[in-house]
């Protein structure tokens, strides 16, 4: 006789993202694509990588007059960075003003210069022969920085949908540690350990399908895995509780490693009281950060 599955876990919406984000190392990887987000706001959005695509098409020229020139608080290769202002008219319609940027430009104000501007855009411009942004083309390489916190970050994202699934429909079970092997990996200038346990699933608990078998059997036993820095709280019971899949026991994940606070007890109840949207806090300002980048460089 097949046993009625068990109706799936209540599980607040800041214990799911918890789950799915707050790991240790898919924050860090959060922090470090919003601040390098921070770093291309202020470096590649304003270099000539972007000044290449938007000059791109076809450009016009008209003449302008150098109104100012003075020195910017930016440096490259430890020398200084100049700004110059200036005016132009487009067929005599209206003046503009506009500045391009150089190190030690030879001009001077009241001088007449060459003004190019992207057909169309005509708001956009700069003096010929210099830049219309403060960085030169090697600003671009800033999106390394967002781009590695991303991968970091969506390298995880696998892993926190497995515990997020099993606050949902996980069952406990103890496992025991049967060894602790040092990885080549670091965080925090410590050691990553691989920790194995054995999982021992009773079997009356529903572990293929909906099949029950009589609970004088022996439990039946998995090897679980956990890469963690973090061993202390994985090493103070003889027996650590896991979360672990009905269907497949070895998908499994220690409660006391559950990012967020969550906790489960024995008996399955889960309690997220101490649990908050503090999770979100850095992808929502990496996202943030890197949609605010884009906008600025297309505009």
């Amino acid at each position: 006789m097949r046993a009625s599955a068990e109706p799936a876990r209540v599980v607040p919406l800041k214990a799911q993202l918890a789950a799915l984000l707050g790991s240790f190392v898919g924050q860090v990887g959060w922090a470090l694509a919003a601040l390098g987000a921070f770093v291309v706001i202020i470096f590649g959005v304003d270099s000539e990588a972007v000044t290449a695509v938007q000059f791109g098409g076809q450009l016009g020229t008209t003449t302008g007059v150098v109104q100012s020139v003075e020195k910017t608080n930016s440096s490259e290769n430890k020398r200084t960075i100049s700004r110059v202002r200036y005016r132009y008219s487009i067929d005599g319609r209206g003046e503009r003003e506009g500045q391009s940027y150089a190190i030690a430009p030879k001009l001077q104000p009241g001088q007449q210069v060459q003004v190019e501007f992207p057909v169309g855009r005509p708001e956009r411009s700069r003096i010929r022969g210099l830049r219309a942004r403060t960085f030169d083309a090697g600003g671009a390489l800033t999106v390394i920085f967002p781009l590695v916190g991303l991968g970091l970050a969506l390298a995880g994202l696998p892993a926190g949908l497995r515990r997020r699934r099993l606050l949902r429909v996980g069952k406990v079970a103890r496992a025991k540690l049967v060894s602790k092997i040092a990885t080549s990996a670091r965080v925090n200038k410590q050691p990553v350990y691989q920790l194995v346990f054995e999982l021992s699933v009773s079997r009356d608990n529903e572990v293929f399908g909906y099949r029950q078998v009589a609970v004088s059997e022996p439990p039946e036993t998995y090897m679980v895995t956990h890469k963690t820095f973090e061993t202390r709280a994985l090493e103070d019971d003889a027996e650590e509780r896991f979360l672990y899949d009905p269907r497949n026991p070895n998908c499994a994940y220690p409660i006391d490693a559950l990012p967020g606070g969550v906790l489960i007890d024995e008996s399955g109840q889960l309690d997220a009281s101490k649990t908050t949207f503090l999770s979100v806090l850095a992808p929502a300002l990496a996202l943030a950060l890197l949609a605010l980048a884009v906008v600025l460089a297309l505009a």
